[in-house]
């Protein structure tokens, strides 16, 4: 079965293979295509399909693969970028990796939070 070429499902993949492999990217990447529901559910299902990989909540990638050791995982400058897009920032080359270690430590803490 073909997809509608006007579906969400459709503009989401199309958008993750015109971009290289090692794209990092969250679901406000494709906010311009169609619904948050209808993106989220295209982002599992390729997810499941294992077109994509998911870094953590929010947070996915197209991975490179190498014929020897398999999936390669995103650079920590690439993280960076889609998080500072994700959080609308700029960031400096200098500044990528303490962008990456300020999440890393808040997401840390909200899994760690008493509710």
């Amino acid at each position: 079965m073909t997809k509608h070429t006007k579906s969400v499902d459709y503009k989401v993949i199309n958008r993750i293979y015109g971009k290289k492999r090692g794209w990092v990217f969250t679901p406000g990447s494709f906010k311009d295509l169609g619904s948050r529901s209808g993106i989220d559910m295209a982002l599992m299902c390729y997810k499941e399909k294992g077109t994509i990989r998911k870094l953590e909540r929010g947070l996915y990638y197209y991975p490179k693969v190498d014929p020897v050791l398999g999936f390669i995982p995103p650079s920590t400058e690439d993280i960076a970028r889609a998080l500072a897009d994700r959080d609308a920032t700029k960031i400096q080359p200098s500044e990528v990796k303490t962008h990456l270690k300020m999440h890393l430590v808040g997401s840390r803490r909200k899994k760690g939070a008493k509710l």
